[in-house]
């Protein structure tokens, strides 16, 4: 029924017979309706003042395989990260201090804002909160446990390597479970992340991300990663091509939209 009212509301042009000897219409195909083209004015080049990228030292990259040579102007500088916890140490008179190397013999002092030095056990350290406020704290201790959990390995690279750390054991059991953690990393592609790590007395903490490390005799050992934040990156490029210069014809000052 369906494919007869549309052979009713089509345009019957003939008629066949098919392989069950049944008259059957020809309809006339409809034409597809063509799409419309829409031809873009060319755009004006993006200008971008070379401002947006000061900074850094200047260097010359070059690069050379079997496909691509280059050479390009380059800056760089170091990434810098903040520390997990931002500690500031204070005086019993509330003045900001510091450690720093004085006299001949380069004797290693607190001293504070004044130059007024003061003996270590008067120091008090203070955590400054995101609002700016101050809380006193004690130092860390150096971890006895370290607490892990996996992760996608691909978290480790978003974080800036602060050094790093071999992991091992010395006995039957700790081997065969650090065997166990090795072999379930690497077959599901994780690392076994790490919240807190704390390597001596003090201020300081890291994040840590640990992952097997085999040798060409098929041994192993567990490496760790650690680091005091993620990473920081602050030079984007776009990734199509802009002129980076000033324009030669200036824009009109762009209005903001009040209503």
């Amino acid at each position: 029924m369906a494919r007869r009212r549309r052979a009713q509301q089509a345009e019957v042009i003939g008629f066949y017979k098919d392989e069950e000897k049944r008259t059957r219409p020809i309809t006339k195909r409809k034409g597809r309706k063509r799409q419309k083209v829409v031809v873009k004015a060319k755009e004006k080049p993006k200008w971008v003042s070379p401002d947006k990228w000061a900074g850094g030292r200047k260097a010359t990259l070059i690069y050379r395989d079997e496909e691509l040579e280059i050479q390009a102007a380059i800056r760089w500088e170091t990434e810098k990260v903040e520390p997990l916890v931002k500690i500031e140490y204070r005086s019993p008179e509330g003045k900001l201090v510091e450690r720093r190397y004085i006299g001949p013999k380069k004797r290693l002092a607190w001293i504070d804002e004044d130059g007024k030095e003061w003996k270590p056990e008067d120091i008090q350290p203070f955590q400054v909160l995101p609002d700016g406020t101050r809380k006193p704290i004690k130092l860390f201790e150096p971890s006895k446990k370290i607490i892990a959990e996996p992760k996608p390995k691909e978290l480790m690279n978003e974080f800036m390597p602060a050094g790093y750390v071999e992991i091992w054991s010395d006995t039957t059991e700790g081997q065969a479970a650090l065997r166990r953690l090795a072999w379930k990393l690497m077959s599901e592609g994780k690392v076994a992340a790490v919240k807190k790590f704390v390597k001596a007395k003090g201020a300081k903490a890291y994040v840590g991300f640990i992952y097997p490390v085999l040798n060409e005799k098929g041994d192993f050992t567990l490496e760790m990663m650690i680091a005091e934040n993620r990473r920081r990156r602050r030079r984007w490029m776009p990734a199509e091509p802009v002129e980076v210069g000033e324009p030669e014809e200036l824009e009109e000052a762009k209005l903001p939209e009040v209503f």
